[in-house]
């Protein structure tokens, strides 16, 4: 038997979220290695459930809350996470996310 992949454990990882818990982790894969909490709040359709959710995937070690020139942001703990998450979307579904995250940051304040 071949030992998995690092690839392959982060993705069964990542598997085992909720639908919602993946859709902001996606979210965040699309942005960048950081995402600004106010665009994940004009992407994801998670409402007011959406900081419980940034909670549980901080519990769950896949990103981090930090600070930067645009506010309340987190980080994925490590670029892999962010490319397994990246990678797990199907075409169909990045490219209108794409559209969707670029308005939001065409309509942020970046000061």
């Amino acid at each position: 038997m071949l030992p998995a992949t690092v690839e392959a454990v982060v993705g069964a990882r990542i598997d085992r979220l909720s639908e919602p818990q993946k859709e902001l982790l996606q979210i965040g894969a699309v942005v960048g290695k950081e995402f600004p909490l106010e665009v994940v709040l004009a992407v994801a359709s998670s409402g007011p459930a959406l900081q419980p959710l940034l909670d549980q995937l901080c519990a769950a070690e896949l990103i981090q809350p930090c600070t930067t020139y645009a506010g309340a942001s987190f980080a994925f703990r490590h670029p892999l996470i962010q490319e397994v998450a990246y990678a797990m979307q199907l075409r169909s579904r990045r490219t209108p996310l794409h559209a969707a995250v670029a308005d939001a940051i065409k309509r942020f304040d970046w000061g």
